[in-house]
């Protein structure tokens, strides 16, 4: 089966992506910034790995041709400023899109080039979150750079969906990762379970699960779409920001 790119693929839902790919029999490469964790995992699965900070790579194109040939990309990779609008720096914002957005953009572009030139099908999952589509505290540049893929995801599948690239979106809600377990915890975690439709925090597991589903092509009629796997936050009323 053909292999697939996983950005952020050291920890949490992007670690479990990585899991999720190997039991289905597929090949991985593993990007990280994190060398020692994403090479422990990359050694238990037994596929290449690659060390790069995705707001400094020089050449996204190029780390794309060292990994070829690739069948899938997953742009799980994020980080998160907690900040008022005010308070938020520019060279934080300007980080903050570089990794969250522009080396998404790029990865697609660089995979998608190769893919149509070389008559192939390829499949993309860009990784959202439901701040895309809702107002909080202290989360206004993160939102933005996921409002972005979110749009990048909907006009790359309508440009490409007839040459055989199949681009997609998953936004999760609250999910159980390393970052998580720190935060979720006491009246919180009580306030957000009773308040979720689902009544629980989902398991970076469940969410491997529907991107599997992309990449294996089993939702292939879905064109751009963004699955909103949250468990019905975006549906309610969670105070999710303090």
């Amino acid at each position: 089966m053909s292999r697939v790119l996983i950005t952020g693929a050291a920890r949490g839902i992007g670690r479990a992506i990585a899991l999720a790919c190997h039991e289905a029999g597929r090949d991985c490469v593993l990007l990280d910034c994190e060398e020692a964790e994403v090479r422990t995992l990359a050694g238990q699965l037994g596929c290449q790995f690659l060390v790069a900070d995705l707001a400094e790579a020089s050449s996204l194109d190029s780390l794309v041709e060292s990994t070829w040939p690739l069948g899938g990309l997953v742009n799980n990779a994020g980080i998160m400023i907690r900040s008022s609008i005010l308070e938020t720096h520019l060279e934080d914002w300007d980080r903050l899109m570089a990794v969250n957005l522009r080396a998404p953009f790029a990865l697609m572009k660089a995979c998608a080039k190769r893919w149509i030139e070389e008559m192939r099908e390829g499949r993309i999952v860009n990784i959202s979150s439901g701040h895309a589509v809702l107002a909080s505290r202290n989360r206004a540049a993160y939102a933005a750079a996921k409002a972005g893929l979110e749009s990048v995801t909907r006009n790359a599948a309508f440009e490409w969906g007839k040459q055989g690239v199949k681009v997609f979106a998953v936004a999760p809600g609250f999910t159980w990762t390393e970052m998580s377990r720190g935060s979720l915890v006491g009246d919180r975690l009580a306030r957000v379970e009773s308040r979720l439709p689902s009544g629980k925090v989902a398991e970076a597991t469940e969410v491997a699960k529907v991107v599997i589903s992309y990449l294996s092509g089993d939702l292939d009629y879905t064109a751009g779409h963004t699955i909103r796997f949250d468990g019905g936050w975006t549906n309610s009323d969670v105070d999710y920001s303090s």
